[in-house]
């Protein structure tokens, strides 16, 4: 587990390395475990082809039950229709990992991986709104030896703010 955890970091970054900035994400998620709020980078690697990396939290139990959630998100969307000033459509490729304390013995981390759709919309030269639905795997560890693997659906709202247009 250490050795992918490691792994999706440095996929994380290396996959941005080249890129040019999209602009900055705000974005709202709903997963099975918990709501996250997130702030996400895009990234535009070709005219077809762009990514988010962000960091987020799960609200549940990070404020209400005051066990800190993060999650590491990254996502890659192929653009089918790319009207650039207008309208971004097209499938999302995406994973997350994510893991809490839930007592001084026993930690519980998720991994999942998303397939779906991306959708953006420019209402004005610097902000969009963007929507995502997917079909998620996620698998859950627990550090006392189990795993369970579950089917979910998961969806993300957000704004995105473009300062360099």
């Amino acid at each position: 587990m250490r050795f992918l955890n490691a792994f999706i970091v440095l996929f994380c970054f290396c996959s941005t390395a080249n890129a040019q900035l999209d602009g900055l994400f705000i974005t709202s998620h709903y997963q099975k475990t918990d709501f996250f709020a997130s702030v996400e980078g895009g990234f535009k690697l070709t005219d077809k082809f762009t990514t988010r990396t962000g960091l987020g939290a799960g609200i549940r139990r990070t404020f209400l039950q005051q066990r800190f959630f993060p999650q590491l998100n990254q996502a890659i969307n192929w653009n089918v229709i790319n009207q650039e000033k207008r309208i971004k459509f097209g499938p999302e490729l995406s994973f997350g990992l994510s893991r809490y304390k839930i007592t001084d013995k026993v930690t519980a981390s998720y991994l999942t991986g998303r397939l779906g759709y991306f959708f953006c919309y420019n209402f004005n030269s610097n902000w969009a709104i963007f929507q995502t639905t997917t079909l998620a795997r996620e698998r859950e560890y627990l550090s006392i030896g189990s795993q369970v693997n579950y089917w979910t659906i998961n969806g993300s709202l957000g704004v995105k703010y473009d300062w360099k247009r």
